[in-house]
């Protein structure tokens, strides 16, 4: 998606634009983002490194206990709301600090493919030794501009020269799952 400001806007970037997740499945950021970068000239002059105004980082993994056995005390974690969600009865996932500069969610992606038909991740995950019937799961990470800032990632690239600090910041200072 990309919006383009009006030619006589002076205060405002070029471009404000977003990357599908699929487009980055399948390209990979740095790909993603040229491809994009070359669009956007089409409609004027680029004069900084683009801005992150969100991210979204993830891991899928398969485990054999499931995740949805845990209690909200079993996260420990700077956010105030921790919720656990069902879909057709059955409990599919958690969100932390849904709405805050950094969340979490941690579902079943495959209960999540049932809904949004996201198939092309089975074969990505066939490679990776997936078998069909396994539940898979993702913790997925969601970061706006403010924390990128203070964790020193709102540009690109600086936001992939980052990206182990800020899973090492999110998973151990920001919030981490506890076993009492």
């Amino acid at each position: 998606r990309i919006e383009i400001a009006g030619p006589s806007a002076r205060k405002i970037p070029l471009a404000n634009c977003q990357i599908a997740s699929e487009c980055i499945t399948h390209l990979g950021v740095e790909q993603a983002v040229k491809q994009l970068q070359l669009i956007v000239a089409t409609f004027g002059t680029i004069t900084n490194s683009p801005s992150v105004g969100r991210a979204d980082l993830f891991v899928d993994f398969t485990y054999s206990s499931g995740i949805l056995g845990w209690e909200p005390q079993d996260f420990v974690t700077r956010a105030d709301l921790v919720q656990l969600y069902f879909y057709k009865r059955r409990p599919s996932g958690w969100t932390i600090g849904e709405g805050s500069p950094i969340s979490a969610r941690l579902y079943d992606k495959t209960i999540q493919i049932e809904k949004s038909k996201q198939d092309y991740l089975k074969a990505l995950w066939h490679q990776q030794g997936w078998e069909p019937g396994q539940q898979v799961y993702r913790l997925e990470l969601q970061l706006r501009h403010q924390p990128l800032v203070e964790l020193e990632a709102g540009q690109y690239p600086e936001l992939l020269n980052r990206l182990g600090a800020i899973w090492l910041y999110c998973l151990e200072d920001w919030s981490r799952l506890t076993v009492p």
